[in-house]
């Protein structure tokens, strides 16, 4: 009941609002737009125009930073990669030495036991031709792996097996002579 009391009334005002006289209501007056009044809405337009440029402006310019720092964090993670790579080679490379100075080691324990004591009565080698006899054969690794110049380490290595014949480091000598 309700409802139906809302739509009744709802009726009559729309009916009462149309027999209203069209002289009773107001006409925008046509006098107000004379030269000033349009010079006034100009000015206002271009108030707002200009305000619109001018954040139009500030937005480009953040754009414009924005895009110089991703380039930035791009350039930054260019130089990471690099790193990181450097680092895994430098890792391997580290990994590669280990395994030598292991396969080195179980070389020379080889050679000792395989080593008859006649051989060993022979030539009796005193601390100083040892010590010349590891820093000639350190010599040949390091152009190995140090200075990655094979022309050097193949001779300084057949140098190291004429002039240390009984070596212990010898085997290893030949396997390097091999395989460069």
């Amino acid at each position: 009941m309700n409802s139906n009391f809302k739509q009744r009334y709802s009726l009559s005002l729309l009916i009462g609002a149309l027999t209203i006289p069209s002289t009773t209501m107001a006409k925008a007056p046509v006098s107000q737009l004379n030269s000033e009044s349009l010079e006034y809405r100009i000015t206002q337009l271009e108030r707002i125009s200009g305000g619109r440029g001018q954040l139009l402006t500030e937005y480009e310019q953040k754009i414009a930073d924005l895009q110089e720092d991703v380039n930035d964090l791009r350039g930054q993670i260019q130089k990471n990669q690099y790193e990181i790579e450097q680092i895994k080679k430098k890792q391997s490379n580290q990994q590669s030495d280990m395994s030598f100075k292991n396969d080195k080691t179980e070389i020379q324990a080889i050679t000792l036991k395989n080593t008859d004591n006649k051989n060993r009565a022979t030539k009796v080698a005193t601390p100083e031709s040892k010590n010349n006899e590891k820093k000639d054969y350190d010599a040949a690794l390091f152009f190995i792996f140090e200075k990655k110049d094979d022309d050097q380490a193949i001779i300084k290595l057949q140098h190291f097996v004429e002039e240390y014949s009984e070596s212990i480091y010898r085997p290893n000598a030949y396997y390097w002579l091999k395989s460069h």
